[in-house]
């Protein structure tokens, strides 16, 4: 494990990546019309944020 303040950079790049993820899918012209469409987008954002974020530390 690393170190103590791990998780709280995992929620914060999580919730970081969630709003990246809305605003990309928005430049894509992907719009969501409920609450799972928006769901989806934010999680997928958030992955990838942190995925990257594990790959570049």
């Amino acid at each position: 494990m690393g170190s103590s303040h791990e998780w709280y950079w995992n929620i914060i790049i999580g919730i970081v990546g969630s709003v990246v993820g809305g605003f990309v899918a928005n430049l894509l012209g992907i719009k969501s019309s409920n609450w799972i469409g928006s769901f989806l987008i934010a999680v997928i954002g958030a992955v990838i944020c942190l995925l990257l974020y594990n790959y570049l530390a």
